[in-house]
């Protein structure tokens, strides 16, 4: 059991030093990183850098934006730059995968959704500050990191499934089902259900558990031939009065 595909975000609003893991001639205080002063001149540096703390979402599908805000007076400027952990240090994504990022870019937001996550799957990104004047300097007020994750793994969801297979009917004339039997999902959000008989089951979540079935693949009911295995992933959502779980088939039933 899963939940869905989420939107995600890192942000720092850079009110201190706690997500930064580099500073080079810059400070970070009073909601906003800046250069540094020099006490005996009271001028401000010509240029200093920021990086941010590792962004590494679990789960990770994709990333989406860099964005930033910043206050530039007359006479500076920020560029941004997005490094990645090729195995032993964060080095500078390739402009092959970034355009333009060993330049810097200097208009938000930079998309990153062409980065494959298998290669840049967790990510820093630096600001280098410049002033042309002693008596300036450039304002970092805040940057994100946007992104998209999932699907989470569920634990501890209790389930119900029942086969169509039938051992006559009650009372009623209800049919009384060959096999029909509960669950939970455990520590793992996955367990076994071993040596079910060959048959087509449907496995049910409670509305009491807070979730409803968003999606199920395989598609249920699922049928189990003999001596075979079939697995079966449930993304739930927040349970909600009225839904409805449509399957699509092409013309020849798949």
């Amino acid at each position: 059991t899963y939940s869905p595909l989420q939107n995600g975000a890192w942000s720092d609003l850079l009110n201190d030093s706690s997500q930064t893991t580099m500073l080079a001639s810059t400070t970070v205080t009073s909601g906003s990183a800046s250069l540094v002063i020099d006490p005996s001149t009271s001028d401000y540096a010509p240029q200093g850098e920021v990086r941010s703390e590792t962004i590494a979402p679990s789960y990770l599908v994709s990333w989406t934006n860099l964005s930033w805000n910043q206050t530039l007076p007359s006479g500076t400027e920020i560029r941004y730059r997005v490094y990645y952990f090729n195995g032993s240090s964060y080095v500078l994504i390739p402009d092959i995968a970034l355009p333009g990022n060993s330049a810097g870019a200097t208009t938000s937001p930079i998309s990153l959704v062409g980065l494959a996550t298998t290669t840049y799957g967790s990510l820093r990104v630096g600001a280098t500050l410049l002033a042309s004047a002693p008596s300036t300097t450039p304002l970092l007020r805040d940057w994100s990191v946007s992104y998209q994750g999932g699907p989470t793994p569920l634990p501890n969801i209790p389930f119900s499934i029942k086969g169509t297979k039938t051992i006559g009917t009650d009372g009623g004339g209800a049919p009384i089902p060959k096999y029909s039997g509960s669950g939970n999902t455990g520590a793992t959000a996955s367990t076994p259900l071993p040596s079910l008989e060959w048959d087509t089951y449907q496995v049910t979540v409670s509305s009491a558990t807070g979730y409803d079935v968003g999606e199920s693949c395989n598609p249920q009911p699922t049928s189990i031939s003999p001596g075979a295995t079939s697995t079966v992933s449930l993304t739930l959502v927040a349970h909600t009065s009225n839904s409805l779980l449509v399957s699509v088939k092409d013309n020849t039933g798949n």
